[in-house]
C-alpha cells in the first residue's frame, strides 16, 4: 500500500508520475482483466502424451522381460505385447500433434491472428513420434522365425569293408 499512497501523492503531469503510472498499469492492471481459459483440446492432448509415455515404458520393460526369458513362447508373447503397446503409444502421439495445432489454428483464428507459430519442443515430439514409430517396426519385423545356431560337427563312419 505504500506504493500505492507514494503514487497518489505525486504530480499527474510529471513524466516520473507517468512511467510509474505505466509500470504499474503494466505490471499489475494490464494482466488481471483476463480470466485463464483452459480449453478441453489441452486437457486431451495432455492425457494422449501421457498416456502415450506410460504406454512407451510399459513397451520398453516388456522387450526387456522378452530378451530375458528362455522360452520361445513366452519371448514372442513379450514382442507381441511390447509392439502393440508401442504402435498404440506411437497413435496417441500422432493423435495428439495433430489435433493441437488445429485445434490452437481455430482459436487463434476466433482472436484474429494470422501470424503464429510453434516452439521448438513441437518438432522435438515430432522427432520423438517418429523414432517411437521406428521402434515399433523393429519390434514387428519377423519375430515368428527364430534364429538357430548350432554347431555341426562331422562324423565320418567309414565302411565296414575298411575297418
Amino acid at each position: 500500500m505504500l506504493l500505492l499512497e507514494q503514487f497518489e501523492k505525486m504530480d499527474t503531469n510529471s513524466s516520473v508520475f507517468l512511467l510509474f503510472h505505466q509500470i504499474f498499469h503494466f505490471c499489475f492492471v494490464a494482466y488481471t482483466c483476463q480470466r485463464p481459459t483452459s480449453p478441453a483440446y489441452i486437457k486431451l492432448v495432455a492425457a494422449f502424451l501421457i498416456t502415450a509415455a506410460v504406454l512407451t515404458f510399459f513397451a520398453f520393460f516388456l522387450n526387456v522381460f522378452g530378451l530375458r526369458a528362455q522360452d520361445l513362447h513366452r519371448k514372442y508373447v513379450f514382442y507381441k505385447f511390447a509392439t502393440y503397446l508401442s504402435l498404440l503409444g506411437v497413435f496417441l502421439q500422432l493423435v495428439s500433434l495433430i489435433v493441437f495445432p488445429v485445434c490452437f489454428y481455430v482459436e487463434m483464428k476466433n482472436f484474429g491472428y494470422r501470424n503464429w507459430e510453434f516452439d521448438w519442443s513441437y518438432g522435438v515430439a515430432w522427432g520423438a513420434t517418429l523414432f517411437a514409430f521406428g521402434a515399433s517396426l523393429l519390434l514387428i519385423c519377423d519375430k515368428e522365425h527364430e534364429e538357430v545356431y548350432f554347431k555341426e560337427k562331422t562324423i565320418y563312419n567309414p565302411p565296414p569293408e575298411l575297418k
